[in-house]
């Protein structure tokens, strides 16, 4: 997992730590939903309920998240055994569009404007 699978058991302000006790500064700041900072006592309130289930930092694979990957697996017409979560849309295009490439093997890609529409792929 290349380091990415260090689960996280503290956070305050800008550090974070993981389960040996290491200190880390957390550049990622939740991708901008730290706004209200590390550990906001309103939302430690909401969470609490479902704390053992939760690993908030995307770095890592939750138990949350394995068990959505598992049921879409489940209920998803044929063999899905792949999931690939998004932080944002953009994130979800660039990753379709690297695994096109991948999947096709080809390096470019025909743009569709209205225009191109009415003509012949």
């Amino acid at each position: 997992m290349l380091g990415y699978d260090k689960r996280f058991t503290k956070a305050q302000e800008t550090k974070v730590f993981d389960d040996e006790g290491i200190e880390y500064l957390d550049f990622l700041a939740g991708y901008g939903a730290l706004n209200l900072g590390h550990n906001h006592p309103e939302l430690l309130q909401a969470l609490e309920k479902v704390s053992d289930m939760l690993n908030i930092l995307q770095a890592s694979m939750g138990v949350v998240a394995a068990s959505l990957a598992e049921n879409l697996a489940k209920i998803t017409p044929g063999d899905l055994n792949k999931t690939f979560f998004c932080n944002s849309g953009a994130e979800a295009v660039e990753g379709a569009l690297k695994l096109a490439r991948i999947s096709t093997g080809r390096k470019k890609f025909r743009i569709l404007t209205r225009l191109h529409l009415s003509q012949p792929l």
